[in-house]
């Protein structure tokens, strides 16, 4: 061998070496360091998440950057180990993995833009497959947590045309993401479908539990009850913790049911050996749930109704599963017992209570809000009438009705005192007397000391090897107790006579403080109870006071009318209460509107009574709107078409006049009340003419201008024939400004 090939070969020796310092170095020195320190992190943060069972659970645990604050510290020290790589040791192989966790770290700190460019950077620069892929489906999950779905969509699309295979890890990455992707847009079906192959490469126990519970409450929204009833087993199979076998046993318990694969005899065993474990004792609300949904499947209203309450009632440490059980007893009141006023105040607790980020939280917002408007229109009807009917009775008499009235409420504040109190009892836990171990102490692991009968055994016989076997009394250790007891002694006797002086010099005022006490707290319970004086003064006596609270009774029924039929979908309800309505009250401005509401119910649903509806409003109220589009149903049509034009040509001035082109939006705006003198807009218009031309002023105030070019308009007439033709109006306000100061309209 020559000397110049032993030189090339001492080179690449000298090369190959430096490579390998490099890669080690960047490898056990920075590398290995980093990625523990991000595993123990997301250990820390996401093993452990706030599920909430009775919701789909999350296949990824959302971030959240609070909390990923108070890792700080953990982070820094991730992306400043994970550095050192890419400034000291270019040429490793590992760069590209250090640059993976410094957008791992960031992203999950919500530094999301930085994160973003660390995994571009690797999916442009890396020339290892496995390292592009890893970059991309993480660009995937950072466009999720941002939820900017169409980027999701472009890496996606990217992702699909790589041609290389990915590694068992990406190809479970991949799949998790995407799960969770569907599952937040709510396609359950593709969610499953990627959760299921997932699973297919999970090897951990934990998570192969988890996600099969997850697939069993997707297939469970599918109404695939078998299939769910399958995945929950496997759950139970697979499960490491006490909350994933519970939880997953009590959800394969009413997959079955649904499925009829279990036999009612046995579910209802389960659930009552369930209820009497002593482990279970803070699950007795969700337990009692879950029994009211098998009573539902059974067609068992009452009994369904009977454990919703008592879930309520023992729900102590989960209020998420209270509200959840107050829902669905508001459910049964709206939807079965047509109960709305319960219906109304059960969904008011629940909404109190329940998280914001539930799935379908608006929706049962927004009923809630319909039955709130809907009880305190009811409770004012019903208060108003009560008024009217004690309006027509003797001092005497009403003062023996207000009195059983004040009684009554007193009496129902009593009961439900004693139910709260009798509630408390029961939730609260009686050690279990047993000389066997509890299934709570094998089950659950760490138990109170005293609830493990072995372990007291033990105990006690390590203190008699130690101490003898002494009786349990105060100073067990001292041998010699004599000077003890007497010291005591002197104590207690030296107290005691402290505590006879006080009781002789304070026993009759302890006598009338207790007495007051007492008192002042019956007095606070009633505290919401109205006096006999307030109620007496709420009845009308005069004419004028009957006809004001008639007045409000009209009011109220037509507005709960409307309640009814447009909202709560109460046609029965809609139908008695609009009739009522319209029959006590034939001069009321709303009663054709009413009728008309009545024959639009009829057409809908009962075909025949649509001619006494119709007759009602010809021969009552011929010359009222209502009438006649009923006679001639082209009015309508024609008033819907005025409508759009006066709405069209409208926006068409209010463009001018943000364009400073007042002239032409006040000509437009003119033009408009003279074609359509009647137009619902009348009053908006008049307003924005009225603005235009004060704009206008205001440009040429000191401009010599042709004759053509003026606008011919009596600004104060103007403004005072607005206040008396729209007093009614709510831009009157507006207006009423312009009149005393014409400098206070608002600037474009």
């Amino acid at each position: 061998m020559n000397k110049s090939s032993i030189v090339i070969l001492i080179l690449i020796s000298l090369v190959l070496g430096c490579q390998q310092y490099h890669d080690t170095t960047a490898k056990y020195n920075a590398y290995f360091l980093a990625n523990q320190k991000l595993e123990v992190t997301e250990d820390e943060l996401f093993s452990k998440p706030n599920d909430n069972y009775n919701d789909i659970l999350n296949i990824i645990t959302p971030i959240d950057t609070t909390q990923a604050k108070s890792k700080k510290a953990a982070f820094d020290y991730i992306i400043e180990k994970a550095s050192h790589p890419i400034q000291w040791h270019k040429s490793s192989k590992w760069v590209d993995d250090c640059y993976l966790l410094i957008g791992k770290a960031r992203m999950y700190t919500g530094d999301f833009q930085n994160a973003i460019l660390s995994f571009k950077y690797v999916f442009s620069n890396s020339e290892d497959p496995d390292a592009k892929h890893t970059a991309l489906i993480w660009l995937m999950r950072t466009f999720m947590e941002l939820k900017e779905f169409s980027n999701f969509q472009l890496i996606k699309e990217a992702i699909n045309r790589e041609k290389q295979p990915f590694n068992k890890i990406n190809i479970q990455d991949y799949h998790l993401v995407n799960a969770q992707y569907f599952k937040y847009i709510t396609d359950y079906y593709s969610a499953s479908k990627h959760l299921e192959k997932a699973l297919l490469v999970t090897d951990k126990r934990r998570l192969k539990s988890r996600y099969h519970f997850i697939m069993g409450q997707l297939l469970e929204e599918q109404e695939e009850y078998e299939k769910a009833y399958s995945h929950f087993s496997d759950a139970i199979k697979y499960q490491t913790t006490y909350e994933t076998a519970f939880q997953a046993g009590l959800l394969s318990k009413r997959s079955g049911i649904q499925s009829n694969q279990l036999e009612k005899e046995k579910t209802e065993k389960y659930f009552n050996s369930l209820l009497k474990e002593d482990t279970n004792w803070d699950e007795r609300d969700r337990i009692h749930y879950e029994i009211a949904l098998a009573k539902l499947h059974y067609q068992n209203l009452e009994k369904a109704i009977f454990h919703l309450n008592e879930s309520v009632q023992l729900s102590s440490t989960n209020p998420t599963q209270k509200a959840y059980s107050y829902l669905l007893l508001g459910k049964l009141n709206y939807d079965s017992i047509k109960n709305f006023q319960n219906a109304a105040a059960l969904y008011d607790s629940a909404i109190q209570i329940l998280p914001k980020d539930v799935r379908g939280y608006n929706k049962i917002a927004s009923r809630g809000a319909i039955l709130n408007e809907f009880a305190d229109t009811y409770y004012h009807v019903k208060h108003l009438e009560k008024l009217l009917d004690y309006s027509s009775l003797s001092e005497e008499e009403l003062g023996e009705i207000l009195d059983k009235e004040i009684e009554k409420e007193k009496q129902e504040i009593l009961k439900q005192k004693e139910n709260e109190k009798l509630n408390e009892k029961r939730k609260q836990r009686i050690a279990p007397i047993s000389t066997t171990l509890p299934k709570s102490a094998k089950t659950k692991g760490a138990q109170w000391y005293f609830y493990n009968p072995q372990a007291v055994a033990t105990g006690r016989t390590n203190f008699i090897k130690k101490w003898g076997n002494r009786p349990l009394e105060d100073n067990w250790r001292r041998s010699n107790k004599q000077l003890s007891a007497r010291t005591n002694t002197t104590r207690t006797n030296r107290n005691n006579f402290a505590n006879n002086q006080n009781l002789n010099n304070s026993q009759s005022n302890n006598n009338g403080e207790s007495n007051k006490d007492e008192s002042s707290e019956i007095e606070n319970i009633f505290a919401s109870v109205k006096s006999k004086e307030e109620r007496i003064n709420e009845v009308p006596k005069t004419p004028e006071g009957i006809e004001k609270v008639k007045k409000e009774l009209a009011d109220g029924l037509y507005k709960l009318g409307k309640i009814y039929w447009y909202k709560l979908l109460e046609s029965k309800h809609a139908i008695e209460t609009l009739e009522r309505f319209s029959t006590d009250f034939p001069k009321h401005e709303e009663t054709p509107e009413a009728i008309y509401t009545l024959h639009s119910i009829a057409d809908s649903l009962d075909q025949s009574q649509k001619g006494k509806y119709y007759s009602w409003l010809q021969e009552k109220y011929p010359e009222t709107f209502y009438a006649k589009i009923l006679k001639d149903p082209q009015i309508l049509i024609n008033e819907r078409a005025v409508e759009d034009a006066v709405t069209s040509r409208y926006n068409a001035a209010y463009r001018q006049f943000e364009e400073r082109k007042f002239k032409i939006a006040f000509e437009q705006l003119d033009s408009i009340n003279k074609d359509f003198p009647d137009n619902a807009m009348a009053d908006k218009v008049e307003l924005l003419k009225i603005l235009s031309f004060q704009k206008w002023q205001k440009k040429f105030r000191y401009v010599e201008l042709e004759p053509e070019e003026t606008i011919q308009f009596d600004l104060a007439n103007g403004v005072d024939n607005f206040i008396i033709s729209y007093s009614q109006s709510e831009l009157l306000p507006i207006v009423e400004s312009i009149k005393e100061s014409t400098n206070i309209s608002p600037e474009n």
